[in-house]
């Protein structure tokens, strides 16, 4: 029994990296296309800005599959396990919403100089 939920743990953590990767990674192409795009309407310059905006465009999509079926694996094991199975998604959730936060402050403080 033990091993099943160890299991399913291992599981939901590759899934929601993939699901971590995958919005990082829109974030980003995104700011990475925003940025191009504004340094081509400074300079008045025509460059290759779409290699950004379609990466970011499959990293968006990427990221709401795997948001799918983050979802559904975290129901199924609702269902079968009862509510014991939300303590490994809660707790990753929380710790990367602070990680975020953390990771944003640091941005900020290190742009700002």
């Amino acid at each position: 029994m033990n091993t099943k939920i160890r299991k399913h743990n291992k599981i939901f953590i590759f899934i929601y990296l993939l699901f971590a990767g995958g919005f990082f990674c829109w974030l980003y192409f995104k700011r990475a296309f925003n940025t191009c795009n504004f340094n081509n309407n400074f300079n008045n310059g025509n460059s290759n800005c779409t290699v950004y905006k379609d990466m970011g465009d499959f990293c968006f999509l990427f990221w709401v599959v795997t948001l799918i079926v983050l979802v559904v694996f975290t129901i199924n094991n609702v269902q079968t396990k009862g509510a014991k199975a939300l303590k490994t998604p809660a707790l990753v959730i929380v710790a990367t919403v602070a990680l975020y936060f953390m990771a944003e402050l640091v941005l900020a403080m290190v742009l700002k100089n």
